[in-house]
C-alpha cells in the first residue's frame, strides 16, 4: 500500500512538471539508450578472421567491392587491375605468417597491402563512373532507335502508298500519254481479248487450261503498294524487336561455375609425387578459372588427411594458403609449395576452392575440391 501511494506521488509529480518537460526527460532517456548500444563492440566477418593487420585487410575488402561494383556498373575493369589487388592480398597473408618472426618486416608488407588497396578502390570510383555513364548513353541510343524504327513503321504503314504514288507523278509530270482514237482502242482491245483467248494446240488442252487459269489467278493478285508498305512495316517492328532484346539479353550470362585443378611439378595432369619425405619441399600447381560473370576473389586451401578423414570440405586446418582476384573467363595457375612433418601410408593431400561472399564478407566453399595421394617416409 505504501508503495502504491509512492507510485502515486511520483507519477502526480511529473505531471506537475509539464508536458515539455516530460518531453525533455524522454529524450534524454533516448539519447542514454543509444549512447549505450553505440558502445557495444560489434564483430564483422573477414576475408581473414583473426587478422593481426585488421585496417590492411578492410581496405582490401574494401576495395575488391569497389571492383566488382565498377564491373556491375559496366566500367572496364581489366585483369591488370585485379592482379593489383591480388598482389596486396599476397602482402597481407606474408605479413600475417611473418607477424610472430619479424614484426617489423611484416609491418612493412601490412603497410604496402593497404597502400596497393587504396590505390585500386580509388581507381575504381573513376571506372564506376565511366560504366554508369556508358550504360546510360547506350540506353539512350537504344530509346532513339527503337523509336526511330516504330515512327518509321507507323509512317510507312499509314502514308507509304501516297507517298511512292506521288513521287512516280512527281517523276513522270513531264510526260505525255497518247490516247488513240475511239474505233481504234476499240478495235486494239478486242484484238488482245482474242489473243488472250487462243491456246496452244496439243493433246493436253485440259491441263493447258488449267495452267492457264492458275496464271490468270496470279495477274488477278498483283503485288500493291500497300502490301509492299505493310512488309516494310513489319521488318521495321522486327528491327525494334531485336534491337529491344540484344540489349537485355547482353548483360545476362550462361551457365555460371569455377575451376580447380592441381597440377604436378611439370605443370600437366597426373604428373604427382608418389612418394615424399617428411621434411622436403612438396612442389605443385594450383589451376583455378573463373566463369561466374563477374570478378571473383579466391581462395585455395591446401590440407592433409589420410583414409579416415572426411572430405568436401575437409574439416582440417589449412597448411597453405594462396588467394587471387579474377576477372570473368580468366583462369591463374600458381606454383603451390609446402612440407609434410608426418609420416604414413596414403596420406591425403586437398586443394579446396573458396571465395569470398561479398554480403557476408567472409569466405565460402565452392564445393570445387582436388585431392592426391602420396606416402611420406621419414628422413634416411
Amino acid at each position: 500500500m505504501a508503495s502504491y501511494i509512492r507510485g502515486n506521488s511520483i507519477g502526480r509529480h511529473i505531471q506537475s512538471l509539464g508536458k515539455p518537460y516530460t518531453i525533455a526527460l524522454f529524450i534524454f532517456t533516448v539519447a542514454i539508450v543509444f549512447s549505450t548500444l553505440a558502445t557495444i563492440p560489434t564483430v564483422e566477418a573477414s576475408a581473414y578472421p583473426n587478422s593481426s593487420f585488421p585496417d590492411t585487410w578492410t581496405a582490401i575488402e574494401h576495395a575488391y567491392a569497389s571492383l566488382s561494383d565498377a564491373s556491375s556498373a559496366g566500367g572496364n575493369v581489366t585483369q591488370s587491375t585485379a592482379n593489383q589487388l591480388s598482389l596486396a592480398i599476397s602482402k597481407a597473408l606474408s605479413a600475417e605468417s611473418l607477424h610472430s618472426l619479424d614484426h617489423a618486416q611484416a609491418q612493412t608488407l601490412a603497410t604496402e597491402a593497404r597502400d596497393i588497396a587504396l590505390i585500386v578502390e580509388q581507381g575504381m570510383l573513376s571506372v564506376k563512373e565511366e560504366g554508369i555513364r556508358q550504360g546510360q548513353m547506350a540506353l539512350y541510343s537504344l530509346v532513339v532507335f527503337v523509336a526511330a524504327c516504330l515512327i518509321s513503321a507507323l509512317l510507312v504503314y499509314r502514308f507509304g502508298p501516297n507517298w511512292v504514288r506521288g513521287g512516280w507523278l512527281r517523276v513522270r509530270s513531264n510526260q505525255m500519254v497518247k490516247m488513240l482514237p475511239k474505233g481504234m482502242a476499240e478495235t486494239h482491245v478486242k484484238a488482245n481479248e482474242k489473243a488472250g483467248r487462243k491456246t496452244k494446240p496439243g493433246k493436253n488442252m485440259a491441263g493447258n487450261g488449267n495452267n492457264n487459269k492458275e496464271e490468270d489467278e496470279k495477274e488477278g493478285t498483283p503485288l500493291t503498294l500497300e502490301t509492299i508498305s505493310m512488309v516494310v512495316t513489319i521488318i521495321l517492328v522486327v528491327i525494334a524487336g531485336i534491337a529491344i532484346s540484344q540489349y537485355y539479353l547482353s548483360g545476362l550470362t550462361g551457365e555460371t561455375f569455377s575451376e580447380l585443378g592441381i597440377l604436378g611439378p611439370n605443370m600437366i595432369l597426373g604428373d604427382y609425387p608418389r612418394e615424399v619425405v617428411a621434411g622436403d619441399n612438396v612442389h605443385l600447381f594450383a589451376y583455378v578459372g573463373n566463369h561466374l560473370g563477374e570478378p571473383a576473389w579466391f581462395s585455395v586451401l591446401v590440407k592433409v588427411g589420410d583414409n579416415s578423414t572426411s572430405v568436401d570440405p575437409l574439416q582440417a586446418p589449412a597448411i597453405k594458403r594462396i588467394d587471387v582476384v579474377l576477372c570473368n573467363d580468366q583462369n591463374w595457375t600458381s606454383v603451390v609449395d609446402f612440407t609434410l612433418t608426418q609420416a604414413g601410408i596414403n596420406r591425403r593431400i586437398v586443394f579446396e576452392l573458396w571465395s569470398l561472399n561479398s554480403t557476408t564478407n567472409s569466405m565460402e566453399y565452392t564445393q570445387r575440391w582436388g585431392q592426391i595421394w602420396v606416402n611420406v617416409t621419414l628422413p634416411p
